[in-house]
């Protein structure tokens, strides 16, 4: 297995936003349950396909999990160029659980950034995101339990994501879920655009209908973080954007992004150099890798231009840390750019 780059480049991003190879950030995987007289049709634990065509071929068809999930997917416009289909196994050297499962498939093949899986049981579900919470990942879920909307229960799905505090996971309420498949829907809608480019709220869904809901059941799902997808003077929306903990999808996304920039950035430099040497220009020429990276991060919108650096004078850094070529204590602060969910405008007209 190949080793980590962060390893080498370690970088923290804390968020403060609470009102209190580059990783591929538009690739999803499709996860399916495979017996003996269902199995993958490839061999290992993923596959990357570009069309339902390709799907077909394999033997895929309508009402088949992978096909419909993928249907969804492709039907937004614009649509993700690949997607991949990836396999826990039932029997034949099992999986004991959907988290042997996930371990399994990310050590075979890491390139991938949303997750859907076939499971609608509910500690099946919980199970994925407690392991995306230590992945850098995204999980979509969509459930159509009505409890989701009742302020009085705490045992579904978006309760219990919520209560997790969980980063990682994003639950969908989805009345139809054996047609809608909101969860990627809303994955594919989003997925093409570059992290930073928009919010998760106020998205059309092809191939997705809206539901009605009461304003208490609105007013409940929202306070659990489940997202919905509703109609507003005739306009299909998706409202609010937000993963089980309060934070928005594309704050989480966008970070992640902004991230593996900035490691990417800094590690190929390592790599291409002789060497940097441990100097003051040398920390210089690490503080404008990782200018250059929150440049790139100002231009995708995701934090504002007024960030600002600070790195340690070599001769303020220990023997010790010196002596182990370690460059400690470089950091920036930033601000998020967000977005703009509501509105509030006062007006006086007077004759």
């Amino acid at each position: 297995m190949s080793q980590k780059i962060s390893d080498i480049v370690q970088i923290t991003i804390s968020r403060e936003t609470q009102v209190v190879k580059q990783a591929n950030f538009g690739l999803i995987l499709i996860v399916d349950e495979f017996d003996p007289g269902d199995s993958p049709p490839f061999v290992g634990r993923t596959k990357t396909y570009s069309d339902l065509a390709g799907l077909t071929t394999d033997g895929y068809s309508s009402g088949d999990y992978v096909y419909d999930t993928a249907q969804k997917i492709l039907s937004q416009n614009p649509s993700v160029a690949t997607f991949k289909v990836g396999a826990k196994f039932i029997t034949t050297t099992p999986d004991a659980n959907w988290t042997d499962a996930m371990v399994a498939i990310r050590s075979a093949d890491p390139d991938f950034y949303g997750v859907l899986i076939k499971s609608k049981v509910l500690a099946e579900q919980t199970l994925v995101a407690a392991w995306a919470e230590t992945q850098k990942v995204l999980f979509g879920i969509r459930s159509d339990d009505a409890d989701i909307l009742d302020d009085g229960v705490t045992t579904d799905i978006a309760s219990v994501i919520k209560a997790a505090n969980a980063d990682r996971s994003f639950v969908y309420y989805d009345p139809d879920t054996e047609a809608d498949f909101i969860d990627a829907a809303a994955m594919g809608e989003r997925f093409p655009k570059n992290p930073g480019a928009g919010t998760w709220k106020f998205k059309t869904l092809r191939a997705v209908s809206s539901y009605d809901l009461e304003t208490d059941e609105w007013t409940n799902a929202l306070a659990k973080n489940a997202n919905v997808y509703v109609n507003r003077s005739g306009i299909d929306m998706t409202e609010e954007g937000k993963v089980g903990s309060g934070e928005y999808i594309d704050v989480i996304r966008g970070l992640d992004w902004l991230e593996s920039t900035i490691q990417v950035l800094i590690f190929t430099e390592l790599v291409r150099v002789e060497k940097i040497p441990f100097t003051d220009e040398g920390v210089s020429v690490v503080d404008g890798l990782l200018k250059q990276g929150l440049d790139q991060g100002v231009q995708r919108k995701i934090i504002t231009a007024d960030y600002k650096t600070v790195v340690p004078a070599v001769s303020d850094i220990s023997t010790i840390d010196k002596g182990n070529r370690l460059l400690p204590d470089i950091t920036f602060t930033a601000t998020l750019q967000g977005a703009i969910h509501k509105i509030q405008i006062q007006g006086t007209v007077s004759v």
